[in-house]
């Protein structure tokens, strides 16, 4: 069987490239021939203004760093550039890839007789914000009157208040009336998909990095430089006073220095590896963060961690998860828990447990969709 998956466009996203990798390393593993469909966002024109100023801070860039800027304003240019040292790990695991789709009707004329069945997934495919105006395309509008299967695999809404329109409701919910099999990654999801009406039963299952071993990841790894031994490894896409308050309490409880990894997106020159995010997670001797995969891969890593809520981000990703796995005191309110978190332990043997539980019923859902007639 040949399947496409059709995921949240990459944008330098750590926590994005390896849900991908995983759902695709599964899928491979149980014989099926897996392609990676590059839907990009549609382009985006800008300014003539914007295009001078960009120029300039190239240039002024360029001069003062010594390296290359992208002066010549493309999304694809800056995303190329930051993401520059996370190219290998794509260009070699992600792979069979499309070529980069910038549009539904490339989308329909590109996918067409070329898959058996569709996947769409996992991450936060289904929240309009994150792929604005081709929302419909991760409801598999392209593929109308196609006779093919599909899929959601651990699709995730982002937040318990979604931002759809009422005839974003309408239209998707048709949609998804198609769809052969559907789960999502939250229990939020559930009462989502029920409110909004649309006429499924979705199965409730994990994000695809958790249905591979730490094993698994450690091959990835095995030759990189540990940036974290004996340090705190700090994962904060979005900081405040609070948070650097939290750091600084976290320094002086532990003695131990802060190795940071900053915001992906704001981040104004180029990012880590995945391998260099990855290491740093499992060498760490805690982790502190507000991303759902930085706290998805301290557990399956068994590292101690604390959640920093993110109410912007979605907080319903990290209860929902943590509940599950009874994990829910790692949630980190007040800068003054810090200290109570560093120094308790976690009962792992029973997350582990609780984890491969989960991880059964996820793949199995995944197996019977494809399978089923």
């Amino acid at each position: 069987m040949r399947i496409g998956i059709l995921t949240v466009p990459f944008n330098n996203n750590y926590g994005g490239y390896l849900q991908a990798y995983a759902l695709m390393q599964v899928l491979k593993s149980k014989g099926y021939v897996v392609t990676l469909i590059m839907r990009r966002h549609d382009i985006v024109h800008v300014s003539v203004k914007y295009r001078l100023k960009y120029l300039f801070k190239g240039i002024l860039k360029s001069f003062r760093k010594r390296s290359l800027y992208p002066c010549i304003y493309t999304a694809e240019s800056e995303f190329r550039y930051k993401g520059r040292l996370m190219r290998p790990f794509v260009e070699k695991y992600l792979q069979p890839q499309t070529e980069y789709i910038y549009s539904t009707d490339e989308l329909s004329k590109y996918c067409k007789d070329k898959f058996d069945a569709y996947i769409v997934g996992s991450d936060q495919i289904w929240r309009p914000i994150y792929v604005p105006g081709i929302i419909g395309d991760f409801f598999l509008d392209f593929t109308h009157n196609w006779k093919v299967k599909r899929i959601s695999y651990a699709a995730s809404f982002g937040t318990d208040n979604p931002e759809y329109t009422d005839e974003e409701i309408k239209i998707c919910g048709k949609l998804i009336g198609k769809f052969d099999a559907v789960s999502v990654r939250e229990n939020s999801g559930c009462n989502i998909i029920r409110n909004f009406g649309w006429n499924v039963c979705p199965h409730l299952v994990l994000d695809p990095t958790m249905l591979l071993t730490a094993d698994s990841y450690e091959k990835l790894i095995s030759k990189e430089h540990s940036l974290t031994n004996g340090k705190v490894f700090c994962y904060v896409l979005d900081q405040d006073e609070n948070v650097r308050n939290i750091k600084s309490l976290i320094s002086l409880e532990t003695k131990m220095p802060i190795y940071e990894i900053s915001d992906v997106q704001k981040c104004e020159s180029f990012l880590p590896s995945i391998e260099t995010w990855l290491s740093s997670i499992r060498n760490a001797e805690f982790v502190l963060t507000d991303s759902f995969h930085g706290m998805v891969f301290s557990i399956i890593f068994n590292k101690p961690f604390a959640v920093y809520l993110n109410k912007d981000r979605g907080i319903s990703r990290f209860t929902d998860l943590l509940s599950r796995l009874g994990l829910c005191e790692r949630i980190l309110n007040d800068k003054l828990e810090v200290r109570d978190l560093f120094y308790s332990s976690i009962n792992w043997n029973l997350v582990n447990i609780l984890l491969k539980q989960e991880k059964g019923k996820s793949i199995e859902f995944l197996i019977n969709s494809l399978y089923a007639e």
